[in-house]
């Protein structure tokens, strides 16, 4: 038990503290969610208020899925992180019920974009662009040119 509780608190303590943040959800105080086009290889600036900061671009966008690669840097100082995804959103139209329209997601389905810990939602538009949704409350963001990826955060 004694074991347990150290490996508990040492997990707390250190700094690999988790700061995951969905910058796409919607907060108590705030209904407001905002939507950027992005168009292939278009670049996504995102900046938290606790230093977090990562880029986006969306290389490859075709039947309602997009590959994509991304920079993370948690704060001045830190190591920026990179990687790749792939999103998908698969979904079969339902026969509207008292006039709504409605949706099922199907397996395979994921529209979270991942960038190190920040994470945002992800929506299909044609095979030239697509959505990112945001809260401003909750990130800054913007659409920067292809260039841009290949800046320092």
């Amino acid at each position: 038990m004694k074991r347990i509780l150290a490996i508990a608190l040492f997990g707390l303590m250190g700094p690999s503290w988790s700061q995951v943040v969905d910058i796409a959800g919607t907060s108590a105080n705030s209904a407001r969610r905002e939507s950027l086009l992005v168009p292939i290889n278009g670049v996504i600036s995102i900046s938290l208020a606790s230093g977090q900061r990562a880029l986006i671009q969306f290389t490859k966008l075709h039947d309602g899925a997009a590959e994509y690669r991304w920079k993370y840097r948690r704060g001045n100082g830190d190591a920026v992180q990179v990687g790749t995804g792939m999103v998908t959103e698969k979904y079969e139209e339902m026969a509207p019920r008292n006039g709504a329209h409605e949706v099922l997601p199907l397996p395979g389905h994921d529209i979270i974009v991942r960038a190190g810990e920040i994470r945002a939602e992800y929506s299909s538009r044609d095979t030239d662009s697509c959505y990112v949704y945001f809260n401003p409350d909750r990130a800054k963001a913007a659409v920067l040119s292809a260039d841009a990826f290949g800046k320092d955060l």
